[in-house]
């Protein structure tokens, strides 16, 4: 047991001074008020975190930035008042397809929240500890369109809404939901305070998970005041609840 301990002891102390020769003994210096001036890879390190906020997210992710994630997460226990995040609820705003609801039967809940397991298609994604700003990706405009061109007196028996639930699934029919999550130190890096002064998305508050693993979260239909939903599209919600209540 000692000897695996101190193995354990060596181990660290090297990772440790690997991530010293990288980045310095402050960590982003430049950007976050330090003394020590950055390395030439923490420049770099910049320049990645600003384009993957800027417009490189999603399927737009490089492999540089992916290494770059990752080299910081393994210097966690040299920098960890900058990369290691509290422990708080965080948000991401996406859409969710009505076939999710049609094929297990359940309704979609405008008014309260549900459990649901996210699977992140991107192995780096962007959450935000802000509600706020995270409603604001995702929209309902395939709801809206949807509805819009819907004449709901086609739909009044039990046999023409089992149609409806058909052709809302051929039309990928989506609504904007917001996920809730807790951060952890396994799957999440950065405090928000310090990524957003790195960020060309300051209002964001922003930190980053790095996993795509499925969790489960908490799922929050967005009725943000900023995002719009037609009455015709609420409408059209409540004809899918009737429908998938009578399947």
């Amino acid at each position: 047991m000692k000897i695996l301990e101190v193995y354990k002891t060596l181990i660290n102390e090297s990772e440790i001074e690997a991530c010293v020769r990288k980045f310095g003994s402050e960590l982003f210096g430049d950007e976050l008020g330090g003394v020590e001036k950055n390395t030439g890879l923490e420049n770099q390190y910049v320049r990645d975190i600003e384009d993957f906020t800027d417009n490189m997210y999603g399927q737009e992710i490089t492999p540089d930035f992916i290494n770059a994630i990752k080299t910081l997460k393994g210097c966690m226990a040299q920098y960890p008042e900058v990369l290691t995040p509290e422990k708080t609820k965080v948000y991401r705003g996406l859409t969710l397809p009505a076939s999710y609801f049609i094929n297990k039967k359940i309704p979609i809940n405008m008014y309260k929240p549900f459990p649901y397991v996210y699977k992140a298609k991107s192995k780096i994604q962007s959450w935000s500890t802000n509600i706020d700003s995270a409603s604001i990706f995702g929209n309902h405009e395939i709801l809206t369109e949807v509805a819009a061109n819907i004449d709901f007196n086609d739909y009044k028996t039990p046999e023409s809404r089992k149609i409806l639930l058909r052709e809302m699934i051929e039309e990928d029919l989506r609504m904007a939901f917001v996920l809730e999550y807790t951060t952890n130190p396994n799957e999440f890096i950065f405090k928000s305070k310090y990524f957003k002064r790195l960020s060309k998305a300051y209002h964001e508050d922003e930190l980053i998970r790095i996993d795509n693993s499925p969790i489960n979260v908490i799922a929050n239909f967005n009725n943000h005041e900023d995002v719009f939903i037609s009455s015709k599209g609420i409408q059209l919600i409540k004809l899918i609840n009737l429908a998938i209540s009578e399947s």
